[in-house]
């Protein structure tokens, strides 16, 4: 066993011994990738599980992410040189003193250009294996000097300025893949149309949503101002309701909101907390201008009977929100209970008919009585199908939002008649 150590030992000597003189090239040769932009040929000279070590990362960095944070750098620095100008090599190790020199033409991180020009030193150290691969790097620099440099003669106030002014650019066109450009990782919206503060995927599904709703929409910047780390905007937000919004379908009209948003921003500018506010009701009150409520309410009902006559399961439940509840025959049900229920009468009855006698509409709630009438010729609840005809008493209650969604809904329909005429007995209804 002592052997087998030493024999160990000796060989581990003899292969970082091998590589004498060579650590050094291989320095050079990483950065000389670099500078040209060959990412993938300085990543032959590092290990799969290499952890990368920099002052503006909290933690080590994987080869992809270092990889991209390179491609970040060649984006932003365009002519960037890695000057190496010592190097003294160790056991299995490097290090190395080095001067980085590049001009910013090019977006860094989603901000755009300065246009300055950066000089500075910095120390690195990297650890080898016994094949000559680099398994750690370790990258030090004046940080503080650093973005100096970047930024001399850059307002702050106006940087965080043009942000905001741009991302209401990005919000009115409809791209929301770019958001992520402006917001930090921990970034946060608040907005009379969520129910809490939510991540950066909240804000692109309302902008997404307003887009649908309003494809001429515009956020129209009356003032702005800002402090470098905090933006307030005051401005108006317009547009036509030309089309579908959250199910509803459009009312046509015109909407003209003023609203104010303060942006608190991080020390690398982007985003991390949002706070919108509006007046929601006056927002509601434009878009239903010469909307009747009752009548969107009775419309919201109608939709579901048809879509319950066709069977179609998934425009049924867009009618519905998501946590809404059912009462069929005192049971509480799901959206996807109902569903199913749904298509089983439609299965054993294809020309079901929900033949609807009355309609009372008051304050969001809307009261339906009638029948439901149709054939059976097809398998109901495991059944085989009977040919015979029913019709059978319903009486509904549906409680409809402020956004034409049902929350609540009750359906009582009388089982025994359903069970007595398919096995032959008279409707004895006309």
């Amino acid at each position: 066993m002592k052997n087998n150590l030493i024999f160990s030992a000796i060989f581990c000597f003899l292969s970082f011994s091998a590589f004498a003189g060579k650590l050094s090239e291989s320095v050079h040769a990483f950065y000389k990738a670099v500078d040209g932009g060959d990412f993938d040929k300085a990543g032959t000279l590092l290990t799969d599980d290499v952890k990368a070590y920099l002052p503006f990362s909290p933690q080590a960095m994987d080869k992809m992410a270092y990889k991209q944070l390179g491609m970040s750098m060649g984006a932003a620095f365009p002519d960037m040189q890695h000057k190496v100008l010592e190097v003294t090599e160790g056991k299995g190790t490097a290090a190395f003193k080095a001067w980085f020199t590049g001009t910013n033409t090019g977006s860094m991180m989603g901000n755009a250009p300065t246009g300055n020009r950066v000089e500075t030193p910095f120390l690195g150290y990297f650890k080898y294996n016994s094949k000559g691969l680099i398994t750690e790097v370790n990258i030090q620099f004046d940080a503080a000097n650093f973005n100096a440099q970047l930024m001399k003669g850059i307002d702050p106030k106006m940087m965080a300025e043009k942000a905001i002014r741009d991302l209401y650019v990005l919000m009115d066109a409809g791209q929301t893949d770019k958001f992520p450009m402006y917001c930090a990782a921990d970034f946060k919206i608040s907005n009379p149309f969520l129910a809490e503060p939510s991540p950066v995927q909240a804000f692109q599904g309302v902008i997404q949503t307003q887009k649908t709703a309003f494809p001429d929409m515009k956020h129209e910047v009356v003032e702005i101002v800002s402090d470098g780390k905090y933006v307030t905007t005051r401005g108006i937000f317009s547009g036509s309701n030309t089309g579908s919004m959250m199910g509803n379908p459009p009312t046509g009209n015109k909407v003209n909101i003023p609203f104010l948003v303060l942006d608190e921003l991080d020390e690398k500018g982007k985003i991390r907390n949002r706070t919108v506010q509006f007046d929601s009701k006056s927002f509601e009150s434009q878009l239903m201008k010469g909307i009747n409520p009752n009548a969107a309410a009775e419309a919201t009902v109608r939709g579901i009977l048809a879509a319950a006559d066709a069977g179609d399961g998934k425009k049924l439940l867009s009618y519905f929100t998501a946590d809404a509840k059912h009462y069929f025959g005192g049971q509480l049900n799901t959206n996807d209970e109902l569903a199913k229920r749904v298509a089983g009468f439609k299965a054993g009855f294809p020309d079901i008919n929900r033949v609807i006698d009355d309609f009372y509409v008051n304050n969001g709630v809307v009261t339906i009585r009638g029948w439901l009438v149709g054939t059976n010729t097809g398998s109901f609840m495991g059944k085989p199908a009977t040919g015979n005809k029913i019709k059978v008493s319903v009486l509904g209650l549906y409680k409809v939002n402020a956004e034409g969604k049902v929350t609540e809904a009750y359906v009582e329909l009388d089982g025994k008649t359903v069970e007595t005429q398919l096995k032959g007995a008279s409707i004895g209804m006309k």
